[in-house]
């Protein structure tokens, strides 16, 4: 579910990677790791830092992913296609958690193993020198804001994970799924590279376009739905009128446009949550050092 949430529309096609990193001259390993090390860091954060906001904050956050994702389909296969998508990802949310996870595991380790097939077909040839350090500095704040984006739906996971899940079993769970996507950053970035396919609107289409790369790609786009509309499905009344009507207005944004959707909100939305755990780290410091002052005070008092 974790992977769920976070390989969506941009990330599946390469566009999403390429916005990000395209013009750095950093290796894909190193690209890699950033991200990797930011995205544990965050999950760690959001497991053990005390979240002063409610989830009800990130609403419009998880609003724009599901927008973001339904464009995805709608440029992918239509918009025939889109609406059949949003249909989907409101049955399986209204359906419960535990089904959508069920839909996931399968779905999504179909199209993983589709796309690492397509990728390490492609991952030969010559790779980007390291860059300097002005070009260091630059690709690891864009790794910082790029994990930033991709946690904002995690908050809504957690929080129903943790009904069954102790934190030391979603902190492996959160170990596991960064190392796979690191991978996968890793790897679709070096085939993007190699076959300089950098300037297409859809790179991985332009690595490799079948049947079923693309319905791969389309699976990886419905399981980050389910994902986003099951943590807008938990902050609205409950029952399939008020997901139906979120599931509408989505797929009336969406014709923004995909590339539209990513190069506006996708970096607010990473500031967001970096400024979110920011202030929770702040909340937790207080908490753990100015509160202890002051119940040692209090007792000294007594």
């Amino acid at each position: 579910m974790i992977i769920s949430a976070v390989v969506g529309a941009g990330f599946a096609t390469g566009a999403e990677l390429v916005a990000f990193f395209g013009a750095s001259a950093l290796p894909p390993i190193w690209i890699a790791v950033l991200v990797g090390v930011f995205l544990f860091l965050f999950m760690a954060a959001l497991l053990y830092l005390p979240m002063r906001f409610g989830k009800r904050a990130f609403v419009p956050v998880f609003f724009i992913f599901f927008t973001a994702m339904t464009a995805g389909v709608t440029e992918l296969a239509g918009p025939i296609t889109a609406l059949v998508a949003v249909v989907t990802s409101i049955l399986v949310v209204w359906i419960g958690f535990e089904r959508m996870l069920a839909a996931n595991k399968l779905l999504m380790g179909f199209a993983l193993a589709v796309l690492l097939v397509v990728v390490l077909m492609n991952v030969g040839g010559a790779l980007p020198q390291t860059g300097n350090r002005a070009d260091t500095l630059m690709t690891t704040g864009k790794a910082l804001l790029y994990a930033g984006m991709n946690c904002c739906l995690l908050p809504g996971i957690f929080a129903r994970a943790r009904q069954t899940l102790s934190r030391r079993d979603l902190l492996i769970c959160a170990a596991v799924s960064t190392v796979v996507i690191s991978f996968f950053v890793m790897v679709i970035l070096t085939a993007i590279h190699v076959r300089g396919a950098a300037g297409a609107p859809m790179p991985i289409f332009a690595i490799a376009d079948s049947a079923v790369v693309r319905f791969a790609v389309l699976v990886c786009i419905l399981t980050s739905m389910f994902a986003a509309l099951f943590n807008l499905g938990a902050e609205i009344p409950r029952g399939v009128l008020p997901l139906a009507v979120v599931g509408a207005l989505g797929f009336l944004f969406s014709f923004l446009g995909f590339t539209k959707v990513i190069g506006i909100f996708y970096p607010i939305v990473g500031m967001v949550m970096i400024g979110f755990i920011i202030f929770s780290f702040c909340c937790w410091l207080r908490l753990r050092f100015v509160g202890r002052r002051s119940r040692g005070r209090q007792s000294r008092r007594a």
